[in-house]
């Protein structure tokens, strides 16, 4: 019979030990190009991630999240139950701290700290995304145990790939110590082409 700690939705399973390596190099290398770089700015990103880390590991949000859920009248709505909405105050309330942090960082940053700052914000929504909407889709939804299954696979598959691209994407920083010409919103943002026939 096979391990349920192969399950990458099981917690304290090898897939989150796998996710705590990926964050956990991922504010190394961050540190590595405040160091190189000298940008105290990049402190606001460590700061980021340093949360996602133990956020993740310690379950900060669901256990705060409990703690509120006990103070909300028991008033499901959508599906949801008072421990998702305390979780969603937790995680908005960090969000928010987090989003003041960065404006701050990201306004009196240099053009090159702006740019990758903006990258990281892609990626950061795109974790959101799978973090907390699936997340909350997933929690909603009965619909039966394939559904579910299929969901939970998104939900934690979908931040797996997405946390595995921040750590390609900060160690391609690292390696030219910040100085990157190559940035994503930029890719996004050239108009497409069409070929001459």
């Amino acid at each position: 019979m096979r391990s349920p700690l192969y399950d990458i939705g099981q917690d304290l399973g090898y897939g989150e030990f796998y996710q705590y390596m990926k964050y956990f190099w991922i504010i190394l290398l961050l540190i590595y190009i405040l160091k190189t770089t000298r940008n105290i700015r990049f402190i606001s990103w460590i700061l980021v991630f340093v949360y996602f880390l133990l956020d993740d590991s310690l379950q900060i949000h669901e256990k705060i999240g409990g703690l509120i859920a006990k103070s909300l009248p028991p008033d499901p709505h959508l599906g949801l139950e008072d421990q998702d909405y305390g979780e969603l105050i937790v995680t908005g309330a960090f969000g928010l701290l987090f989003f003041i942090l960065l404006t701050f960082s990201y306004w009196r940053g240099s053009l090159t700290f702006k740019k990758i700052s903006i990258d990281l914000i892609i990626f950061i929504s795109a974790l959101v995304f799978f973090g907390v909407f699936m997340d909350m889709v997933h929690d909603a939804v009965k619909s039966g145990w394939v559904i579910e299954e299929i969901l939970g696979i998104i939900e934690d598959g979908g931040e797996m790939v997405v946390v595995s691209i921040i750590l390609w994407y900060v160690f391609h920083l690292a390696s030219c110590r910040g100085c990157t010409e190559l940035f994503l919103y930029e890719q996004l943002r050239k108009p497409k082409t069409r070929p001459v026939s």
